[in-house]
């Protein structure tokens, strides 16, 4: 997808970032050269959408997606909030079963979006050698270890 040029008010172009309807943060655009207020103004002018804070949306490329309102505005959020949460963030849980397709028993909060994000090596083993002395006790009487 190509990125978008703002011919009538710049001549910079939103970044492509390869994401759901454009979705770009406010550190991405700032590193395009976009100045905040040149941010503002493209939010105020129907250009982008504020998904959330740091999170922006081409408008043009949210109208493009199809199916109910709800799931599209979902979809949207939660790719903002993996956008923001960092290279590495994935959506999980319930958001991850919903963009999968996977029917939820429940609602999922409308309010919450789950994202993960790998540990570090270091708190990988430190909760390894945790959970590997917690499983280290006698077996319960009648059972054999």
């Amino acid at each position: 997808m190509a990125s978008v040029t703002l011919s009538a008010m710049t001549s910079q172009r939103i970044p492509d970032s390869g994401r759901l309807a454009g979705l770009t943060t406010t550190a991405e655009l700032v590193e395009a050269g976009f100045a905040k207020k040149t941010i503002r103004n493209l939010v105020r002018r129907g250009v982008l959408i504020s998904v959330r804070r740091g999170a922006y949306a081409q408008a043009e490329l949210v109208g493009r997606l199809s199916g109910p309102a709800p799931k599209r505005e979902r979809l949207v959020s939660v790719a903002a909030a993996v956008a923001v949460a960092g290279l590495d963030a994935v959506a999980s849980h319930e958001d991850a079963a919903m963009i999968h397709g996977i029917d939820l028993l429940g609602r999922q909060p409308a309010n919450l979006i789950a994202v993960s994000r790998p540990l570090g090596l270091d708190a990988i083993m430190a909760a390894f050698r945790r959970s590997s002395a917690l499983r280290a006790v006698e077996p319960p009487p009648g059972r054999a270890g």
